[in-house]
């Protein structure tokens, strides 16, 4: 994940991290993929761009359930969700399945990754 820069520092610090990239240059719509998590600390999320008009929202959704979701499951719980760059969200402890979902999307390319800093 050489573009999240904000990943990338609290990797380089966290004591056992779990990372997973979320959304790895996409330039569309997309329900997303889960990606575990942990569940006993809490999870960093970070949206970026490439420079450039981006147009398109972003929904960090998260699940407790043991098993992750379908890919296409949309309904669990929104934490967050942005329009912006260069944003990021700390996800609380308890949840074991993180995704990212592109919805809107107009223009540009967006990045996404999260790290538990267990």
């Amino acid at each position: 994940m050489p573009q999240l820069t904000a990943i990338n520092r609290l990797v380089a610090t966290a004591k056992n991290p779990i990372e997973a990239t979320l959304l790895d240059n996409v330039t569309a719509n997309t329900p997303g993929s889960w990606k575990y998590a942990g569940e006993d600390s809490p999870t960093l999320v970070t949206v970026e761009g490439v420079a450039g008009a981006f147009s398109a929202t972003v929904e960090i959704h998260a699940s407790t359930q043991p098993a992750p979701p379908a890919d296409s499951d949309n309904s669990r719980v929104i934490l967050w969700q942005t329009a912006s760059l260069s944003q990021s969200f700390q996800v609380p402890a308890g949840y074991r399945w993180i995704k990212a979902r592109v919805t809107g999307y107009v223009s540009g390319t967006i990045f996404c990754g999260m790290v538990a800093s267990g």
